[in-house]
């Protein structure tokens, strides 16, 4: 897609892409060229393929067959935004759109977006009421419920706490860069 008003939209399941997917005609009928922008399958390649849909699939990540923890998510997180500024220079798109929560991925693209001078905006597909929202539970709650749910709780304390150190880790490779680099703040308009 190399149309001047080329909008992609970025959707995380199914059920988004089937939801953005009724706007097309009414975006054609505007002079957009609306296409999908994937950061991950779960189907969707399969649905876009079968139904003709525009879709962009550069961008969803090749499985690796074993990781160092710690570098391999910092190589990753390097291969993702070679790859996200290769999108933005060759199909350079006048809009993109993703949904209201946001993965470090598409935040990713949306900081590179923005420095670009790229329209980018945020779109809920589906409605969320306030009785729905969880409080946030404590540490020792969520350790407890970890323990119930899971009988290999030492696995799933330690992955935990695995993550917990890389977005440490992470922040602290922002501060030394100087700038938003494998965090993001602020990436949804």
């Amino acid at each position: 897609m190399k149309t001047e008003r080329t909008v992609y939209f970025i959707p995380r399941y199914i059920a988004a892409l089937k939801y953005y997917e009724r706007l097309f005609p009414l975006l054609r009928e505007a002079g957009w060229e609306p296409a999908f922008l994937l950061f991950e399958d779960g189907g969707m390649v399969a649905h876009c393929a079968g139904r003709g849909v525009p879709v962009y699939t550069k961008l969803i990540p090749q499985e690796g067959t074993w990781m160092i923890p710690f570098i391999s998510h910092v190589r990753a997180f390097e291969r993702m935004r070679h790859d996200i500024r290769k999108f933005l220079d060759t199909e350079k798109p006048a809009c993109i759109i993703a949904e209201v929560t946001v993965t470090d991925q598409v935040g990713m693209l949306l900081y590179e977006a923005k420095k670009r001078g790229v329209d980018t905006a945020a779109l809920q597909w589906a409605f969320r009421s306030a009785e729905t929202e969880h409080p946030p539970i404590s540490f020792m709650r969520m350790l407890k419920k970890i323990r119930a749910q899971h009988p290999f709780f030492v696995w799933a304390y330690t992955r935990w706490m695995y993550v917990w150190l890389l977005v440490r880790f992470l922040t602290l490779l922002d501060l030394l860069a100087g700038g938003h680099r494998y965090r993001f703040a602020d990436v949804v308009p």
